[in-house]
């Protein structure tokens, strides 16, 4: 089966694995950082379907049949967080267990998260067959062209419905990219999109430049595989100015300079629907919107927690798999807002300042539902995971203060 029993395995995810037989299906042992399983069919395992020892599970739409244990939470500090899972067989738990029984409205929002990208129909598809002229490649400079920029977008306005960057690349922007016209589909092939020397028009601290605004055009756009190297304070990733929905899959990088980490922001006209998936990018803000994610990290968050990680304002946000490392607020739900956390690893130690006062996941007049471990092998710990109002349950592993909390967090 899968073995990710060696240490350090995550925050990583696995998704569309049918595994028959094997002694175990998928075995996960060493604590950091949490795994998130989606969309997965494990049967027949001769003993044990699912273990996790030390670290935590995170699963979503997984079946476990025909084996004598579906579930084994074999050590105290193991977790595992269960969203519409059918597990056939026994479960064991010397650690925790949690399900979604009493879920809250927002893991409807997974619930309608598709397994793939929208693709046309099978009659529609059968009648027009993907053609040449509907993928594009990004090409080379063009003479007097001192970076990609030009030629980025030349690929991105070709009218193909595809675009494919090249593996081993890295790409050097000094402008903004927009996704218009007929293009849905960009293939990062694992290239690197580089701000490069383009240090002046990325250093507007008040009016950060995006790298890629979303537009309006036909249909859902997919961003997949493009890692991100932008370390300039005045920058954002991705400006969604449009009611598109946009699905940001296998994403990551170094982002922003000086405490600013933006990777996504609604733009003036207003944002469609977000699913992310598999994504480690800094600084995400969402208003008014409907957001599911699985595996969902805002990795390298170099801020001094005067902004949250996440911001939910207004909107239903719901995530299975949340990984941070810096400063609370992890995550912040306001302006009526509702949050779900399926499954969450907050690790504390990654702070080099622990402000006491701040708190993790305040949700002022908004609706939380959040189930996370902290973990903080250094001296010290937020005093408070939520707002007063909201209720808290902290219940350290055998009593030992070294091992992280339970948090389940309700308004």
């Amino acid at each position: 089966g899968i073995s990710a029993a060696r240490q350090i395995p995550g925050p990583g995810l696995v998704k569309d694995v049918r595994i028959e037989g094997f002694e175990h299906a998928l075995h996960l042992d060493d604590i950091q950082y949490g795994i998130s399983v989606a969309d997965c069919e494990f049967t027949g395992a001769r003993a044990c379907g699912i273990v996790t020892g030390k670290n935590l599970l995170h699963a979503f739409r997984v079946k476990v049949a025909g084996a004598p244990v579906a579930l084994d939470v074999s050590r105290v500090e193991g977790v595992a967080t269960l969203v519409d899972c059918e597990l056939e067989g026994d479960v064991r738990k010397t650690g925790s267990v949690f399900t979604d029984a009493a879920s809250a409205d927002g893991l409807a929002l997974l619930r309608q998260m598709p397994t793939r990208f929208p693709q046309p129909s099978a009659a529609a598809w059968g009648a027009q067959r993907p053609r040449s002229n509907d993928v594009a490649v990004v090409g080379a400079r063009r003479p007097g062209e001192p970076d990609d920029t030009a030629a980025i977008q030349r690929a991105f306005d070709s009218g193909a419905s595809t675009v494919f960057f090249q593996t081993g690349r890295v790409y050097h922007l000094s402008d903004t990219l927009v996704v218009r016209g007929k293009l849905r589909r960009i293939y990062g092939m694992g290239a690197e999109v580089n701000l490069g020397a383009a240090k002046a028009p990325f250093s507007d601290v008040a009016n950060p430049k995006p790298l890629v605004r979303i537009a309006d055009g036909e249909g859902a756009v997919l961003v997949e595989d493009v890692f991100f190297n932008a370390q300039y304070p005045g920058e954002v990733l991705f400006e969604h100015d449009s009611r598109r929905d946009l699905f940001i899959r296998h994403c990551g990088g170094w982002v922003g300079a000086e405490g600013r980490c933006r990777s996504y922001r609604p733009g003036p006209n207003g944002a469609g629907r977000v699913f992310v998936e598999d994504a480690f990018l800094p600084g995400w803000v969402f208003r008014g919107q409907d957001v599911a994610a699985i595996q969902f990290n805002p990795e390298n968050w170099a801020g001094d927690g005067s902004e949250p990680q996440v911001l939910n304002d207004g909107g239903r946000l719901a995530i299975v798999g949340f990984k941070t490392e810096g400063p609370a607020p992890y995550l912040e739900t306001r302006g009526g807002g509702l949050s779900e956390v399926c499954g969450g690893y907050n690790y504390v130690s990654a702070t080099k300042r622990l402000p006491a006062e701040r708190i993790p996941y305040p949700a002022p007049d908004s609706r939380q539902r959040i189930t996370a471990v902290a973990d903080n092998y250094g001296e010290g710990d937020y005093a408070a995971y939520a707002l007063p109002g909201s209720s808290l349950v902290r219940r350290p592993r055998n009593g030992d203060p070294a091992f992280p909390a339970h948090l389940l967090l309700a308004r």
